[in-house]
């Protein structure tokens, strides 16, 4: 830590200290005593009602000071660049003494041989953001490839990793966070998803304040997980356990709209009435909302125009969104995991994520016959490639198909 400039004590006047024996330095602000700096002498010095500096004239530089609580923290004193410099050397202890003083100060004075000013340096880091203020400064001014500002989506998505699992480390400064530090917030993190979100978010907001600096770290924190394509969905007998148990569930018209939309948990958490039209049967989320930034209408199931129309009936006047939340500063609803741990608890289900009514719709859609392309119309994928991963349930329901048609032919007789 760099601390203010005081004038050097060869500077100021010298007088007698009759009850020590010794010549003082007289300062504005303490006095200034000359001893050899060993265990014993520092030892031996006791707190006083003032703030007093001791110095060693064998030791050029080097002062320690002891403050009126009886704390003794030792600071080197040096000339670079015609500016007087200060740096915090350590506070005494059983593990650092004079000793470890001076191997600091030989590690101040190589780098201003190699002309390096470990002040400036310091002073650097202390005018660096913290990663929080880098957050605000990067989801407020990050321009994308094209030159676009960040989608208010994107910004939510960072915000919400960030205030997760980046809570421990919200103070540090971009050139001070390490791997080490980064592999400590991973260890807390049990989704591999989660970890990867964190990682990205992270090197994002280092590249944001210099340019491969984030990209440096990922390299520092050597493989990182890599996830597989997840094709959990609900059975026949979990859909019926699930729907007795959203019966009794404070969140379960959120959690039955997110299986009859198949839409993203975070779309239907900022759900507008504005956006529903109750009486056509369509939702239309605006493209800046959406995953893909691609406009997307809705068709809404006689089951789910239901559920929305008995909220509105019972909504308060004023309410702009369909899932409102009176804690959350953004005014909805923003991370129903705990009624979500509630459901599935009460359902009896292991291993289910909210994502994994999106693709149950698509499991059912597969199931009863329709195309790959109605499966990416009916969840908003922005092309058929991401709609892949269920074309092993379009396997399954040919070869059921087959299996149904051979086995009533044979039965007949052909």
């Amino acid at each position: 830590m760099f601390l203010a400039y005081t004038p050097h004590p060869s500077r100021t006047p010298t007088v007698s200290n009759p009850h020590l024996g010794l010549m003082t330095e007289k300062t504005t602000k303490s006095a200034t005593i000359t001893i050899k700096f060993t265990r014993r002498s520092i030892d031996a010095i006791k707190p006083t009602g003032a703030r007093i500096t001791y110095r060693d004239p064998a030791i050029k530089g080097i002062i320690l000071i002891c403050y009126p609580s009886a704390k003794k923290t030792f600071f080197f004193r040096r000339s670079i660049g015609n500016r007087d410099e200060r740096f915090l050397l350590g506070e005494y202890s059983l593990l650092f003494g004079p000793e470890q003083a001076q191997k600091k100060v030989a590690a101040i004075l190589g780098a201003v041989y190699e002309n390096k000013n470990p002040a400036d340096i310091r002073r650097q880091v202390q005018a660096e953001p913290t990663l929080a203020e880098l957050l605000r400064s990067y989801t407020d001014n990050h321009r994308t490839k094209s030159g676009r500002k960040l989608a208010p989506r994107t910004i939510g998505e960072a915000e919400s990793v960030f205030r997760q699992h980046c809570g421990g480390i919200q103070g540090i400064k971009p050139s001070k966070l390490d791997a080490i530090s980064v592999k400590a917030v991973l260890r807390e993190i049990n989704s591999d998803a989660q970890k990867l979100k964190t990682v990205s978010l992270l090197s994002s907001l280092l590249n944001h304040h210099e340019d491969g600096l984030g990209t440096a770290l990922r390299g520092q924190l050597g493989a990182l997980p890599k996830l597989q394509h997840r094709e959990r969905h609900m059975s026949e007998e979990e859909t019926q356990r699930f729907l007795e148990a959203v019966e009794r569930n404070e969140l379960g018209d959120f959690f039955m709209l997110a299986l009859l939309t198949g839409q993203r948990r975070k779309n239907l958490c900022e759900m507008k009435w504005a956006d529903v039209d109750i009486e056509v049967g369509r939702w239309t989320i605006a493209r800046a909302e959406t995953k893909n930034r691609q406009t997307m209408s809705v068709d809404l199931t006689p089951e789910a125009i239901a559920i929305l129309k008995a909220r509105k009936q019972n909504r308060l006047v004023g309410i702009k969104y369909v899932f409102p939340s009176e804690t959350a500063k953004s005014g909805h609803i923003t991370e129903p995991h705990s009624q979500w741990r509630k459901l599935l608890k009460d359902a009896q289900i292991e291993n289910l994520r909210i994502h994994d009514l999106r693709h149950t719709l698509a499991s059912w859609l597969i199931n009863s016959g329709h195309s790959i392309d109605v499966v990416g119309r009916a969840l908003g994928h922005k092309s058929n490639a991401a709609s892949r991963i269920y074309a092993h349930l379009t396997r399954e329901t040919v070869g059921n198909a087959v299996a149904g048609v051979v086995a009533d032919k044979l039965k007949r007789g052909g």
